[in-house]
């Protein structure tokens, strides 16, 4: 609320959502939300979501063992 939506973005984290599901019901879930979105979007948009997900690597120095 209040803040700029970011498409691309959100895309980008679906995909690497999907990629990353344990099982195939998270998989389904995150997947449809995802498709969701594709709907609002542009080609170009879609694109540049799917090189961002493709470019993504996890920070070490930001992840926490618990």
């Amino acid at each position: 609320m209040g803040l700029p939506r970011d498409y691309i973005l959100a895309r980008m984290w679906f995909s690497l959502a999907a990629s990353r599901a344990e099982n195939a019901f998270v998989h389904d879930l995150v997947t449809n939300d995802r498709d969701r979105l594709s709907a609002k979007m542009t080609v170009e948009q879609i694109a540049a979501a799917q090189r961002l997900a493709a470019e993504w690597t996890p920070n070490p120095a930001r992840e926490t063992v618990h």
